[in-house]
């Protein structure tokens, strides 16, 4: 017997066949992209660690996940997808929402990280929140293109269980069931960029679902997080985020001062990091922020181009 669709669901269900059947993985492999590439490129070494102490791994691994994911679609996902995050009814508190569910999300996830880890050093928190705060903005932009509650939940497990319970930094703060252990510092490099891109990479892939400007602004406060936790004393971080509030602004005003300040804010990372290549410095930190500069060059000149488009042209 034939089935028939209505054009409107046909449409509406088309529309996700590029994301759900070309790319859909892309964002997850360069999430984690550091690990292979830091083995292939000898910069780091794996071993057993704690949590694979006292029978097989492969099904203690599964199991965990299983009660991870479990709790985090019930306790987080489920709540935020019912009541906070109800489906676009009120689009101009879109940006609002959108910010409140992060926070909602990264708050505990991040606590449950603190119980789960011991923190000794200021490495432990970085750590942390690069776990944590990118791993709930992707999993935001994927039910924001999916609009399925069950992607949320497996998007936002699979990001975090990884990180804090499968594998981790020997010295890091998480008891997991495989360490790896640094021989060179260009790993930390490959650490922090990893997330960084894929976060890139969701904004690129879901800017037909919603406002690119709301996209940008989720990149700006996941870098903001991050170069505060590099260098929190010389206020960056803070730039950020009032370039992250400027760009949900529709005024012109508001898209000019975007403009400015993401010149200026280009031209002092493009000086940064000529200074960071005549220096070489490859200390932990030195590295770390290499690769944030790195990336926060990238997307500010990707929103430059973007604000420099003329209003409603496809970006």
């Amino acid at each position: 017997m034939p089935i028939y669709f209505s054009a409107e669901k046909v449409a509406r269900n088309n529309y996700l066949l590029p994301f759900q059947l070309k790319s859909r993985w892309a964002p997850f492999i360069l999430y984690f992209a550091y690990l292979p590439l830091g083995y292939v490129l000898n910069l780091c070494t794996f071993d057993t660690g704690v949590r694979a102490l006292g029978g097989s791994p492969a099904i203690r691994v599964a199991s965990y996940f299983v009660i991870y994911a479990f709790f985090v679609h019930f306790i987080l996902v489920w709540p935020m997808t019912a009541f906070v995050y109800p489906q676009y009814r009120d689009k101009w508190v879109l940006p609002l929402r959108s910010l409140a569910v992060f926070l909602l999300l990264a708050a505990p996830l991040a606590s449950f990280s603190y119980y789960l880890g011991t923190f000794r050093e200021p490495l432990h928190y970085f750590e942390a929140a690069l776990s944590v705060f990118p791993a709930c903005l992707i999993a935001i932009l994927y039910y924001e293109k999916a609009q399925r509650g069950w992607v949320f939940s497996l998007v936002l497990s699979l990001f975090s269980f990884i990180p804090l319970m499968v594998t981790n930094d020997l010295l890091g703060p998480f008891p997991v069931f495989w360490n790896y252990a640094t021989t060179d510092g260009g790993f930390y490099f490959l650490r922090v960029l990893s997330p960084l891109v894929a976060l890139w990479v969701m904004i690129f892939l879901t800017r037909d679902s919603k406002p690119t400007r709301l996209n940008f602004s989720y990149g700006l406060i996941i870098l903001a997080s991050v170069l505060c936790g590099v260098r929190f004393w010389d206020f960056e971080w803070l730039v950020f985020l009032f370039l992250a509030f400027f760009l949900t602004q529709k005024s012109q005003a508001m898209r000019y001062l975007s403009l400015v300040i993401c010149l200026l804010q280009i031209l002092m990372t493009a000086t940064r990091l000529v200074v960071y290549l005549r220096l070489l410095d490859t200390t932990l930190w030195a590295l770390v922020s290499f690769a944030a500069q790195f990336s926060s060059l990238a997307l500010l000149i990707w929103i430059s181009l973007f604000l420099l488009k003329k209003p409603g042209t496809r970006s």
